[in-house]
């Protein structure tokens, strides 16, 4: 009889326990990571500045001041294929469209703030869709590491 009741206390906290921790996973791969970024329009040059051109240039942390080619925005990541972008500021050219000309590495720590060991943004063309918050958004195409 005692024999019993340890054998069904054991197995109760064994599922409770693997309950538990499936509840945990779960919630943890739907956990939603947000970074407040400022995006630089233009090009890259080959010195590495940002030159005249339509595309993201650069992108640091945190929200800087506003410049003509500079707007702030929040990034949270769609899955480790996909990052949504909602500026906070109207675009420097009023563009629906801009270009990522090539892959743009993303610096460390945004990438970790974002949930990844390392990001990087996808060259390609990117349409804003005018309905996402009060300036528009867009949802970049980037490779990541976990």
């Amino acid at each position: 009889m005692i024999r019993r009741k340890i054998l069904l206390s054991a197995l109760v906290t064994f599922v409770a326990l693997n309950l538990l921790g499936l509840a945990a996973s779960r919630s943890a791969s739907a956990a939603k990571f947000s970074v407040s970024l400022t995006f630089t329009f233009g090009k890259r040059q080959p010195n590495g500045k940002c030159g005249p051109g339509r595309g993201i240039c650069e992108i640091k942390l945190g929200l800087g001041a506003a410049t003509a080619l500079s707007v702030g925005g929040v990034a949270s990541p769609i899955n480790d294929q996909k990052l949504d972008c909602v500026f906070q500021g109207k675009l420097p050219d009023g563009s629906a469209t801009f270009s990522v000309d090539r892959d743009i590495q993303v610096d460390d720590a945004i990438a970790q703030k974002l949930g990844f060991k390392s990001l990087t943004i996808r060259r390609g063309e990117y349409g804003v869709n005018a309905g996402k918050g009060s300036f528009g958004g867009v949802e970049l195409n980037v490779s990541t590491t976990k």
